[in-house]
């Protein structure tokens, strides 16, 4: 097992660094495509595909932000913006057999466009400002992440119990669902979720 020193900065491509200082790891930060409505633009001046020359690994890091999900509102999709998803099958179709997601999210995600155009999922939560390092323990092997869910993945949006009582501003109890909430909706209605509890 690799000792690693702590960073205070904990930006994941300088954990893997920390982790193996003879990695050579290339971060770019461009625009590759932009989101005209509904359709995606893919900008033909930025081919990323040049930077997988001599990769070993991709790691995708994406997920939502506090705009996307939080206390005191309840979410109206559980799916990525089509711009990240996107550029998940875009690098998982240009970079196959390597490609690794790392997933920034409190809460269940709908995969389904896009996992099965990667090699990896981990999931890190909303870890903290260490969350990189652990996910850097993780990607190299030195911790087990067991591959324990807190909450069923459903496969779609409509699958969730609470879907016709949804309320953005939480002004009212909708919460109708008796004992049958989680894993137990999902038993009850014979309905095949993405990953179990």
């Amino acid at each position: 097992k690799k000792e690693h020193s702590i960073l205070s900065k904990c930006d994941i491509d300088k954990t893997i660094k920390n982790a193996d200082p003879t990695a050579t790891v290339i971060t770019e930060d461009f625009l590759i495509a932009r989101q005209v409505k509904d359709t995606i633009k893919w900008n033909p001046i930025e081919d990323i595909t040049k930077y997988f020359d001599g990769v070993d690994y991709a790691v995708i890091r994406i997920g939502n932000s506090r705009r996307d999900e939080g206390e005191g509102f309840d979410r109206d999709s559980i799916k990525l913006s089509p711009l990240t998803e996107g550029f998940i099958n875009y690098v998982g179709d240009n970079f196959k057999g390597k490609t690794v997601v790392v997933l920034y999210a409190g809460s269940a995600i709908d995969v389904s466009s896009w996992i099965d155009a990667v090699d990896a999922v981990l999931l890190v939560g909303f870890g903290g400002e260490m969350v990189n390092q652990a996910a850097t323990d993780i990607l190299f092997g030195d911790v087990n992440p067991s591959g324990k869910l807190t909450e069923t993945w459903p496969m779609k949006l409509e699958d969730i119990s609470c879907l016709n009582r949804y309320n953005k501003y939480m002004t009212k109890d909708f919460y109708t669902d008796g004992v049958y909430v989680g894993y137990r909706h999902y038993d009850k209605n014979n309905i095949t979720p993405r990953y179990e509890f």
